[in-house]
């Protein structure tokens, strides 16, 4: 693509983002609620402008990046949803998590030299810290926890690192150089090899187990599968004799924020540990809230987004002869000091917030008793979060 048919492109793709109606489940969207808000058009022109006299021809990873730049530089902190992606959605078998600033390997293909407990040095000779940064100038967070996990689903996807301006857009092998018990190891990756996957370390959902005979442990992490859940209360029922519950959101990127209602209703009564983490992000945060109305203690570390947000997706652009989607927020989610929940549209956002904007400032919930896993606790499988919340019903 040329300058003009770039831009053409991006602004196709902003106009979607800001204008276009859908109706899902009997109810109209009219388009993104804010998108405007927080800087103007002419500001959001000047900057494509200064993107495009970067070079003279792009392709889908220039038009990647650069949309995603623009979508950072509107929405920033206030919007996590809206975004240009690639489909399929492709990773490398290798698994990072951040702590402490440094990236650890933390599960890896069994094709591929065992380095796992090792921390990433650089990607194709250029240094991880790099790497992140520009994977943070198109990341819209609201929590460092969503940019941490963001970016390190971001470093697994060739599409994503040839995006970057260090890395090459026509890279087939990805080095990545790890550092394991004082040697280097250097793990080259190619995308037209098939390599066998790692088991995951992920609990079913609606997974659920008695503890100590007196505490009923419950895996909740997709806002999925209704009839799953309709089945899962009642049989709870049967359970007469226990009134300690765990509900593990741990991992729920969300889904339907009404599916975990039955749930809620049931447990008012009894007591209740809810375990959070890095991943609960979008309707997942709103089972979160929904168990924090009703009296429950949580245990874990901050959410992936804050509490107020732009969200709910339910219009996708597919950007034709490019492997790219959009997804555009069509709501923006307010919760008040009392945790009550409450939606503005297009209709109604602006008429509302542009004489309340301090309200706009993301709300953290941060959880009663925080608990980071270790690097030790992830490699060793040790649930220190889960064994907090048995011993907060001992004691």
């Amino acid at each position: 693509m040329n300058r003009r048919q770039v831009k053409d492109k991006i602004l196709e793709i902003f106009d979607f983002i800001e204008n276009k109606e859908i109706v899902y489940n009997g109810k109209t969207y009219y388009g993104h609620p804010g998108l405007y808000f927080f800087h103007t058009k002419k500001e959001f022109q000047d900057l494509l402008d200064k993107e495009l006299e970067k070079k003279k021809r792009f392709n889908k990873y220039d038009l990647y990046y650069i949309t995603n730049k623009l979508i950072k530089f509107l929405l920033s902190k206030y919007d996590s949803h809206t975004s240009l992606y690639f489909t399929p959605r492709v990773f490398f078998p290798l698994l990072f998590t951040i702590i402490q600033d440094k990236v650890y390997l933390i599960n890896e293909s069994p094709d591929l030299e065992n380095v796992i407990g090792g921390t990433l040095l650089s990607i194709n000779g250029v240094p991880i810290k790099q790497i992140l940064k520009e994977f943070e100038e198109i990341i819209c967070y609201s929590t460092k926890e969503y940019l941490e996990m963001q970016q390190c689903s971001s470093i697994i996807s060739y599409d994503k690192l040839r995006s970057l301006p260090s890395i090459k857009d026509n890279t087939t092998i990805f080095n990545y150089e790890i550092k394991v018990e004082n040697k280097i190891v250097n793990l080259n990756l190619d995308i037209n090899k098939e390599y066998r996957t790692f088991k995951a370390n992920f609990d079913a959902n609606y997974k659920m187990e008695i503890l100590n005979d007196n505490i009923i442990h419950i895996v909740y992490n997709m806002c999925s599968e209704p009839e799953k859940m309709i089945k899962i209360v009642e049989n709870l029922k049967n359970y007469t004799n226990i009134s300690k519950y765990i509900i593990d959101l741990r991992n729920n990127g969300g889904g339907n924020s009404e599916i975990i209602k039955p749930l809620v209703e049931f447990l008012k009564d009894k007591k209740v540990v809810v375990l959070v983490n890095e991943h609960v992000f979008s309707s997942g945060r709103m089972a979160y809230v929904d168990l924090k109305n009703i009296g429950a203690y949580d245990i874990g570390t901050n959410i992936a987004t804050s509490l107020n947000c732009f969200g709910n997706n339910p219009k996708i652009m597919k950007i034709k002869y490019y492997n790219l989607k959009v997804t555009a927020s069509c709501n923006y989610w307010y919760y008040n000091n009392n945790l009550e929940c409450i939606g503005y549209d297009k209709t109604n956002f602006e008429d509302y917030f542009i004489n309340h904007k301090e309200l706009l400032e993301p709300t953290i919930l941060k959880p009663d008793k925080e608990i980071k896993l270790t690097i030790n606790d992830i490699l060793n499988n040790n649930d220190t979060q889960l064994l907090a919340a048995i011993n907060y019903f001992n004691n």
